[in-house]
């Protein structure tokens, strides 16, 4: 008996130290965002077609506070091998590959190829793009800085630093 309320109370006391150490995680990967933001971004316009070829495709548009847009685009295809064509297609089309490796997700696994690129086209247009299974993402904006904040923010690539401290 007397085992049996030790194992309880030691349960017990299991239980509320995770529930406190999920808040800590939960509060340290909120200020560690917030940290790495440098821009605001609102929802300015979205949509949804396809391109020429048929390949189903969305569009969202972002403002920043200081005014500059960023353009997300996801294109949808049947298979992983189509979207690793049209990423490497895209490479071909634009200007300079500034780098090329893969994009990982917050826990650090690689998801997929990614590419950056600049266009020197009548004003300088940077592109961020990735392939994760299907898909391919698609990021535009006149600024390089603008672009990396904003995938940071929405498909984060490197966890963030977790401190655990109790609450209280």
């Amino acid at each position: 008996m007397r085992f049996q309320i030790l194992l309880l109370v030691a349960i017990s006391i299991a239980v509320i130290g995770a529930g406190t150490c999920w808040a800590a995680v939960e509060d340290s990967v909120q200020q560690s965002n917030d940290s790495h933001r440098q821009f605001r971004f609102e929802g300015a316009g979205s949509g949804r077609g396809a391109k020429k070829d048929g390949t189903p495709i969305s569009f969202d548009r972002y403002k920043a506070q200081d005014g500059v847009v960023v353009v997300l685009n996801i294109e949808s295809y049947k298979t992983s091998d189509q979207a690793s064509a049209a990423l490497e297609k895209l490479a071909g089309t634009l200007g300079a590959t500034i780098h090329r490796g893969v994009k990982r997700d917050w826990k650090g696994h690689i998801i997929g190829q990614r590419i950056q690129m600049v266009e020197q086209r009548p004003k300088r247009l940077h592109t961020v793009a990735w392939v994760s299974q299907s898909t391919v993402t698609v990021l535009r904006s006149r600024s390089l800085e603008h672009i990396l904040d904003f995938e940071q923010q929405t498909f984060p690539a490197v966890p963030p630093t977790v401190h655990l401290t109790p609450k209280g």
